[in-house]
């Protein structure tokens, strides 16, 4: 018997709105740098973990020209990202509109296609807007701190 969970429901956040007629997230995914450590007196190759790296994100939408979609497009700076899975898992970042492309398909609906880049990604569970505090690479911020945009300059008091 499988566990797997639908993907339908899935929600991406910018600056705290959601994104409307998204059709696919790509990309989330980190990558730790390998750093060789191998010193004269080893017996083989000695590696560490490094630095996390994120992915670019691609979102994929049905473009329909709303403020929201305008707003991403004409992004200009590292912006709060929330993604909501339907199991309760929540991503959450900042980063910076790479590309934006919208694309005319022949006999198709209009799409764009947006090309993020991560500062860093954070995720935990929960089911709604709790006011809960997220552990992020870069420190402590509350919910409210994420969605207006960006990591907490102080720690926080944890829930």
């Amino acid at each position: 018997m499988t566990l797997a969970v639908l993907s339908n429901g899935t929600t991406i956040q910018h600056l705290g709105v959601a994104i409307e007629d998204v059709t696919s997230i790509k990309g989330a995914q980190i990558e730790n740098a390998i750093v060789d450590v191998t010193s004269l007196d080893s017996l083989s190759k000695e590696n560490i973990s490094g630095l996390s790296s994120p992915n670019n994100f691609t979102i994929e939408m049905n473009w329909i020209n709303s403020a929201t979609q305008r707003g991403l497009r004409d992004s200009s700076t590292s912006d709060a990202f929330r993604i909501n899975l339907p199991d309760g898992t929540i991503y959450t970042f900042n980063a910076l509109v790479d590309s934006f492309q919208i694309v005319p398909e022949s006999g198709g609906a209009l799409k764009a296609t947006v090309s993020i880049r991560a500062d860093y990604v954070s995720w935990g569970e929960s089911s709604a807007f709790t006011g809960n505090t997220y552990f992020l690479v870069s420190g402590v911020a509350t919910e409210a701190q994420v969605l207006a945009g960006g990591v907490a300059t102080d720690l926080t008091t944890l829930n």
